[in-house]
């Protein structure tokens, strides 16, 4: 399934950059803005915990709509931060399978080693090829909205996957799958 075809995509992330990034991806993709639901915080609230506590119910949300014929996806992004990719893919993966099992197929996980900011300095860097001496280890400086917004679009008008950093790699990968169908 293309992404055309799918009717519904819930966007779900830690902070306002993480957001703003996927929705821009999916915008440079061909998406519709009539398309893209974006799982809002409450005010004050948000990162980790908030996407954790939410995660199940918006897969759960978003299996009604599929049982229903109707072409649902979701995209959750969080911080890995001190973590590895791994654990925190393991960590959010448990979470939804305990509510919804066969609902991760409609999930795309992207997690940015440290966070948000390493991608989109690796793209303004490098490219689409990403910033080869980007260090996912490091605490990149604040990005604005418009340079996060920028980053996503590079990388959706890539034909190839960057070449680094390693937890960007893999993010547009699962982006490309989720793009493929």
């Amino acid at each position: 399934m293309s992404l055309s075809e799918v009717s519904l995509f819930y966007v779900l992330g830690e902070d306002p950059a993480q957001r703003s990034f996927v929705r821009a991806w999916l915008l440079a993709s061909g998406v519709s803005h009539r398309c893209i639901h974006t799982v809002e915080p409450p005010a004050h609230a948000g990162g980790l915990s908030f996407v954790l506590s939410r995660a199940a119910e918006v897969v759960k949300a978003a299996m009604s709509r599929a049982r229903s014929k109707a072409k649902t996806r979701v995209i959750v992004m969080l911080d890995a931060d001190a973590e590895t990719v791994q654990q925190r893919v393991a960590r959010l993966s448990q979470c939804c399978i305990e509510q919804t099992p066969e609902g991760l197929e409609i999930v795309c996980l992207l997690v940015p080693k440290r966070h948000i900011e390493t991608w989109v300095h690796a793209l303004q860097n490098g490219g689409c090829a990403g910033d080869p001496s980007t260090d996912e280890s490091v605490d990149y400086k604040p990005k604005s909205i418009e340079e996060v917004r920028a980053a996503a679009s590079r990388l959706a008008r890539c034909s190839q996957d960057p070449q680094a950093p390693a937890s960007l790699r893999l993010g547009a990968q699962n982006l490309r799958q989720l793009k493929a169908g």
